[in-house]
């Protein structure tokens, strides 16, 4: 990438017993920002602290960008309060965003908002991505009514973009305001600005509303009408939906699409191996469903005398809320089930308990 070429010409200027300045090490910091490299940017800012040269704003607008995008909010606050603090610097709108973004993506919602009245302190005015960072956080924060509250100051102001409404949407969808997620949907709609994520969660609140036939209209919208490519999301929505329906033909007709389009691909470490650990507990049944029976068509066809064995990775729940696998006692169950019972039998992997091996009796 455009970083290892930027440090290289940073080492040769340095071999070559030339200065660098301010300026090079700027562009060598972006570079590593833009490669996604934060813990190369941050040893570049602290070389060029070393070689006392002065960082500016463009310095450190570029590091804590990379703090942001690599997830690292308590650097980026850090840089923030140097810059800000220790080397009295004015930030501009660019920089403010960067840090409230960086706050958003640690779950950190109260310290962005604490950032958004900061910057009007400053006399700077709030942009579209100011405002999505901000209601963003308060998502993830669970403060629906914050979230509207900016909302409308985005309305007040000037049109909200997609993103904005989006945001919004999804922090009242999660804290279970379905009404005023389905509001802001419709908004957007009229507007005919909705993003696949738009459908994505006015489908997931009409779900949890009991209204699935609105579900399926919605994702026919979404699809043939509005032209718009579902993500994993969506496919992880309407297969959820129709296998806790126990609808698992169309459950699997859904799953084999989403494969079809390339998702799902990842949970196949082996033919005999599958890893569920990212996969929601009834995408998980519907992808174990579709192994079987590719084990049955296999063995149908080459007439197998051998015992096969098929692995399900569960994970041991160390992920988990509590510790415990949400996974395996959920596979546990499917598998006791009457439709698997005359075939198999499972057990538990006696060196790692985040394993299930089914074991596909003999035809003989």
């Amino acid at each position: 990438g455009h970083w290892r070429r930027a440090l290289q010409l940073l080492s040769e200027l340095k071999r070559r017993k030339l200065e660098p300045t301010v300026i090079t090490y700027n562009a060598c910091i972006s570079a590593c920002e833009k490669g996604g490299q934060w813990e190369r940017a941050l040893r570049l800012l602290n070389e060029l602290r070393n070689d006392e040269i002065e960082p500016d704003i463009i310095t450190f607008s570029a590091a804590i960008s990379a703090c942001e995008k690599g997830g690292q909010w308590e650097k980026a606050l850090d840089l923030f309060s140097e810059l800000r603090d220790k080397r009295k610097l004015e930030p501009d709108i660019i920089l403010f965003n960067s840090v409230i973004s960086a706050c958003e993506k640690g779950g950190q919602w109260e310290r962005a908002l604490d950032l958004l009245d900061e910057l009007k302190q400053y006399g700077l005015k709030p942009d579209v991505i100011t405002y999505s960072a901000a209601i963003s956080a308060c998502e993830k924060g669970l403060r629906w009514t914050k979230a509207l509250e900016l909302l409308d100051e985005v309305k007040r102001k000037g049109r909200p973009d997609v993103i904005t409404y989006n945001a919004a949407m999804s922090a009242c969808e999660k804290c279970g305001e379905f009404g005023k997620a389905l509001k802001l949907f419709q908004e957007v709609r009229n507007q005919n600005r909705s993003t696949i994520i738009t459908y994505n969660v006015a489908i997931s609140a009409l779900e949890k509303m009991g209204h699935w036939q609105e579900c399926i209209q919605l994702l026919e919208e979404a699809t043939k009408e509005k032209k718009l490519e579902p993500n994993v999301i969506t496919y992880c929505l309407m297969i959820s939906g129709y296998e806790v329906r126990e609808d698992t033909a169309r459950a699997r007709s859904m799953f084999d699409a989403a494969q079809n389009a390339g998702f799902f691909s990842h949970i196949w470490y082996a033919p005999d191996m599958i890893d569920l650990h990212e996969l929601p507990a009834s995408v998980a049944k519907i992808a174990v469903r579709t192994a079987i029976d590719k084990f049955r068509e296999r063995r149908a066809a080459t007439d197998t005398s051998m015992r096969e064995i098929l692995t399900l990775i569960t994970g041991r729940g160390s992920h988990s809320e509590g510790g415990e696998s949400v996974l395996k006692p959920v596979m546990t169950a499917m598998l006791n089930s009457t439709d698997f019972s005359d075939i198999l039998e499972f057990r538990e992997d006696e060196k790692n308990p985040g394993k299930i091996h089914l074991y596909f009796k003999s035809s003989d």
